[in-house]
């Protein structure tokens, strides 16, 4: 069973990260539930942050000139240059031929991570007695 979204792989994430800034319907069924800390390393982190705060604020995918201004903001040249690798790698998969089961299983993925944050956090809502705030949770 997978646990973590690096149990998938870098190419997977990559992957993911095309599939957010080429397919809107995709972008809005999963931004919800999707949270960058699933990403393995700073830089794809970083790169769904910027997809989802830019989606909150402007309703659309964030354009490649959007996340340039986003890159030269970082104040590390190392996490800077790993961002522009991981987003070169994301740009270069836009076209791959699995990106309909990239998109699948990371929903999957990313309900099962959100009802598990949800089982464990009714836990003190069940010894509370809390069981209306326990369903809504879940729910």
């Amino acid at each position: 069973m997978i646990k973590k979204l690096s149990d998938f792989g870098y190419n997977f994430q990559v992957k993911l990260i095309a599939a957010l800034m080429t397919d809107k319907n995709f972008l809005q069924q999963i931004s919800d539930i999707l949270d960058h800390k699933y990403f393995e390393s700073e830089a794809t982190s970083f790169i769904v942050k910027c997809i989802k705060s830019h989606v909150i604020e402007f309703k659309t995918s964030p354009t490649l000139e959007v996340l340039k201004v986003k890159i030269k903001e970082i104040q590390d040249e190392v996490l800077e240059t790993s961002v522009v690798s991981a987003l070169k790698d994301a740009m270069r998969n836009v076209e791959s031929t699995d990106l309909e089961f990239i998109k699948e299983e990371s929903i999957k993925f990313c309900k099962n991570q959100k009802l598990k944050g949800a089982i464990v956090e009714s836990v003190s809502l069940l010894e509370s007695g809390e069981f209306d705030q326990i369903k809504s949770k879940i729910d």
